[in-house]
């Protein structure tokens, strides 16, 4: 069994029954924490995993804030109220949401196949 997983069982319980009879609600963020712990041991990188998530969320919502975060703005124009901003991407900013991307659906279907290989 996979060591990130001790304690954790892989048959279905009674609990898991009980969520899908009811009104619960899916919150994706606390699905990409947990799988995030499982697979990164560092706090850091936890951490980048989630915010990554929270930053690729936005870009694909078209929020603004994670923009904002990463790019630059220019001065006020003090006649017309508006500034220019820009946000620039590289090489880096793509690879990371992929890499950890990768990493989290490699663990989850390895997940899947154990517990296919179990039933």
């Amino acid at each position: 069994m996979d060591p990130g997983l001790r304690g954790v069982s892989l048959q279905p319980d009674r609990e898991g029954a009980d969520v899908r009879s009811t009104q619960a609600t899916l919150n994706q963020t606390d699905y990409i924490e947990t799988a995030a712990k499982f697979i990164y041991t560092d706090q850091s990188k936890q951490d980048q995993v989630r915010l990554l998530w929270r930053q690729m969320s936005c870009d694909a919502h078209v929020l603004g804030w994670s923009v904002w975060m990463r790019g630059q703005t220019e001065p006020t124009n003090r006649t017309t109220g508006l500034a220019t901003g820009t946000a620039t991407g590289d090489v880096g900013q793509i690879a990371q949401p992929f890499i950890a991307s990768f990493a989290l659906l490699q663990r989850g279907w390895s997940l899947y196949d154990q517990r296919c290989e179990g039933s």
